[in-house]
């Protein structure tokens, strides 16, 4: 019995008692009472005569008719309609053709768009919108139509996890971001979810996985505007929490292979990587994961993209640094990219000048030795999880005479490259004048017979590969 139907029922007396009026109540708890029990015969009376429409020849039609004309009205009517729609298939086994499927999703298209306001209806539309895209495919426009209801839905119950939730798994439909017009808007949404559901363990998987996929399809400028949104202290707060907890888990994985990519050729994310204390960050995940090998991996990617900018390289020029990228020149499993990898930051910091190695316990010529070394058990034939936009910093790297470390590191990348991927890797290097400085290298007298030899072997897969074009 409501508080406010007992509060004004009730009469205060003179004697301190309180009288309750029989009369008021009744009256009130029957109006109450009349309005549930005609809302409930109505539900069950139209859901009783959705189902029979399962034993009609139209079933299909008339069901969509139903939802139409009642999804206009309330969102009862559309929540009941939908349930049986999707129940067609996965309880009776009655398969809808494609052409109805395809009606399906314009009503619930135009049912989320009209009620873009409503939670209940969003929810039961959002199921019932990933039931249909499990089984159809759609065309670019009907994929723009779909993914505007969602973003615009996604911006407005930001508040709201659990439906944001169901918004998320409705996007694993479409390619993200190649199906978004609107690059930015899509950032600063993911980032507004990150950022606002952080806690929540789902969500933390389901935006760094987006995020990561975008930033991999995403230009210079395009990770900068990602980097400006906050997105990099975001993941290292959750690096951060997990390294506390423990828990080396694949989101862990993704976050670095996140902080790789938005990295890569962007110095400003680097500059703000350093800035937000990330290398505190690698020193304790390192210490704390260093068995897991994919986790590391990724790691190493990151500073390898550190080890690329010319003004940050000094602050990789610690003895706890240097004595963790040395260990990594030879692991289990994963030995050839994470030993290459962290050869190439050794390569780096062993070829720039300006670098205080004299301050600093590591030797820099047994650096360049090991490197070297490393080498030798990698297979040049090796098909690698690999990808470079560009040759310039090997090359940059085959001009310092006085880093033979250096130059054998940066010549095998080239011979390993136009090895395995001649199609890509010889058109890049033509293309960036690779093959001069490449004839120049195998002529040199200051370069070791090894590094001749691989400049050599690069040389003969461009000439191969100008032969098959041709």
């Amino acid at each position: 019995m409501d508080d406010d139907i007992i509060s004004y029922a009730r009469k205060p007396t003179k004697f301190g008692r309180f009288k309750l009026s029989v009369k008021i109540v009744c009256r009130r708890i029957y109006k109450q009472l009349r309005k549930l029990v005609f809302s409930i015969v109505r539900r069950l009376g139209f859901r009783v005569e959705v189902e029979e429409l399962y034993r009609s020849e139209d079933q299909y039609d008339r069901i969509r008719q139903k939802i139409e004309l009642f999804s206009h009205l309330n969102r009862q009517g559309y929540d009941c309609c939908a349930d049986v729609l999707v129940g067609m298939e996965t309880e009776r086994g009655i398969m809808l053709k494609q052409e109805e499927h395809l009606e399906s999703l314009r009503l619930v298209v135009a049912m989320m768009k009209k009620h873009i306001h409503d939670k209940v209806l969003q929810g039961a539309a959002l199921n019932t919108l990933c039931h249909i895209l499990q089984r159809i495919a759609t065309c670019k426009e009907m994929r723009n139509e779909i993914l505007s209801v969602l973003l615009k839905g996604m911006e407005i119950h930001l508040d709201d996890r659990e439906l944001t939730k169901l918004y998320c798994d409705s996007l694993a439909y479409f390619d993200i971001p190649q199906d978004v017009d609107d690059y930015n808007r899509l950032a600063f949404l993911f980032t507004s979810i990150l950022q606002k559901h952080l806690p929540d363990k789902t969500i933390q998987k389901t935006m760094v996985f987006r995020l990561n996929t975008m930033a991999s399809h995403s230009n210079e400028n395009q990770k900068v505007l990602i980097g400006s949104l906050g997105v990099i202290e975001l993941v290292l707060l959750l690096i951060g929490g997990k390294i506390e907890t423990g828990d080396g888990d694949y989101l862990m994985e993704t976050a670095w292979s996140f902080l790789w990519t938005i990295t890569d050729n962007t110095p400003m994310n680097c500059e703000k990587f350093l800035r937000e204390s990330g290398l505190s960050l690698f020193e304790d995940c390192y210490q704390k994961f260093y068995e897991k090998q994919e986790i590391v991996y990724n790691m190493m990617g990151v500073i390898g993209n550190l080890a690329e900018v010319e003004m940050l390289r000094c602050q990789l020029m610690k003895d706890e640094l240097l004595t963790i990228f040395c260990e990594l020149l030879s692991v289990g499993d994963l030995s050839m990219e994470i030993s290459y990898n962290s050869a190439g930051v050794l390569a780096h910091l062993a070829a720039d000048k300006a670098l205080p190695w004299n301050q600093v316990l590591i030797c820099r010529q047994r650096v360049m030795e090991n490197i070297v070394k490393a080498t030798w058990a990698w297979k040049l034939e090796a098909r690698r999880f690999i990808n470079y936009d560009t040759f310039q910093p090997l090359l940059k790297l085959l001009s310092e005479t006085n880093a033979f470390g250096s130059r054998h590191w940066a010549v095998w990348g080239i011979a390993h490259l136009t090895t395995t991927y001649p199609k890509k890797y010889c058109q890049l290097l033509e293309c960036e004048g690779g093959v001069q400085i490449l004839e120049d290298l195998s002529d040199d007298e200051n370069a070791t017979g090894e590094i001749q030899e691989l400049a050599s072997i690069a040389l003969n897969n461009i000439k191969t590969w100008v032969g098959k074009e041709n």
